[in-house]
């Protein structure tokens, strides 16, 4: 192998370790935030707002992701989505409607 053919492979090496490094220190914060997420059965999610531990709720078609008051995120199927903002707001939940276009 010539010289300047060492060298361009030196420089494809270190553009991959650089890319590498760059993923490795940018994506922990995305995975973080979707493992912080669990997933709540829809019974459960209903029982929480009734006893008010609730915050905020984002409703998008037939899933939907919320807040606890403990600051705990969830995400839940929604099996009525017809009467679900009006119950969910009676209860004083603050609720986003993303379907809404």
């Amino acid at each position: 192998m010539n010289k300047t053919s060492k060298n361009v492979g030196m420089y494809i090496i270190l553009i991959v370790l650089v890319v590498s490094l760059v993923n490795v220190f940018l994506t922990p914060d995305s995975n973080k935030s979707k493992q912080d997420t669990k997933i709540l059965p829809y019974s459960q999610f209903l029982n929480e707002v009734n006893s008010g531990n609730v915050t905020k709720v984002k409703i998008d078609r037939e899933q939907l992701t919320g807040t606890l008051k403990t600051g705990s995120e969830f995400t839940t199927y929604i099996l009525d989505s017809s009467t679900l903002p009006a119950t969910v707001a009676e209860k004083g939940v603050e609720v986003e409607n993303s379907s809404a276009a």
